[in-house]
């Protein structure tokens, strides 16, 4: 962290906090050569959500100072957007006196600290600065080995990896019928569109199947069911005002198939189909062609 700065991103529409900040940042420089610990830090201001969004897809960050203000009456939905574009990165709240309640409310829902903007000075912000960073470090490592997603409630990459296989050898011996669903949505950063097709998935599937979110815009279903049905024809049916992209495959009964075979069968449909609403999904794997496509296990 000496050799390069620590770069923070600064989301507000206020001319005074902006100058605060800059001032602040500038205390600090002047005095991280008699203290050891304080890093160079530089600050990039963005006034809207917006380009902040468009500023980290652009160039990297170590952490985020978010304009309570900016906020207004959709706190948590905003917010919501904000940690979807950097879910990795530490966010610390600028809040105005009185405006402690909702401060609190996004540090429940992920923000790594908040401040006071009449009680910004250079050395208390230097350390909830390098804090944050620190603390949000060991959160994205914590949360690498987490089994539920924190904003779907969903199981992560690493809880369907656990549980996928087991759960379909178990289904294929009481002679149920199991297809591995992936649902891709096209708006990344549509947190709505995420919730609802979450919503979907898990009303269809997770009462004998397994539903996870395994990437930012990417849900998996492991629908399991008495007779062979096609679970992306019936997400389909349902997602009326989602863009999506749908694969699906059935699980080989093959008891060496493992859940990364067929993910990447999937994974392969998936590239070759256009992106669609609602109505037939015609690149879902056709049932008669179920004994055709399983996949051999690794050797």
């Amino acid at each position: 962290m000496a050799d390069k700065p620590l770069k923070a991103l600064l989301i507000t529409g206020d001319l005074d906090t902006i100058a605060l900040l800059e001032e602040a940042f500038a205390e600090i420089e002047e005095v991280r050569y008699s203290r050891g610990w304080i890093p160079r830090c530089e600050l990039v201001p963005v006034d809207r959500l917006e380009e902040a969004t468009e500023a980290l897809a652009a160039e990297p960050f170590d952490v985020i100072l978010l304009d309570a203000s900016l906020l207004d009456g959709r706190v948590l939905e905003t917010f919501a957007r904000l940690r979807a574009a950097a879910r990795e990165l530490p966010v610390i709240v600028l809040a105005e006196p009185g405006e402690e309640a909702q401060a609190l409310s996004l540090l429940r829902r992920g923000a790594q600290d908040y401040l006071l903007k009449p009680e910004i000075d250079c050395l208390p912000l230097a350390r909830t600065l390098r804090a944050a960073v620190e603390r949000q470090r060991l959160s994205n490592a914590l949360e690498s080995l987490a089994l539920l997603d924190e904003l779907t409630g969903l199981l992560t990459a690493a809880g369907l990896a656990q549980f996928a296989e087991r759960h379909a050898r178990l289904a294929l011996a009481a002679g149920r019928a199991v297809q591995l669903l992936v649902v891709e949505l096209e708006r990344e950063n549509e947190i709505g569109d995420l919730l609802r097709a979450a919503e979907v998935l898990t009303e269809l599937f997770s009462e004998t199947g397994l539903v996870a979110r395994t990437a930012p815009a990417r849900l998996v279903a492991l629908a399991v069911s008495e007779q062979p049905i096609d679970p992306a024809r019936l997400a389909a049916e349902r997602l009326t005002a989602v863009a999506f992209r749908a694969a699906a495959v059935a699980w080989p009964p093959d008891p060496g198939a493992c859940l990364e075979d067929v993910l990447d069968a999937c994974e392969q449909l998936l590239c070759e189909n256009e992106p669609g609403r609602a109505g037939p999904l015609t690149h879902a794997l056709a049932l008669d062609d179920r004994p055709r496509r399983h996949l051999q296990p690794r050797g």
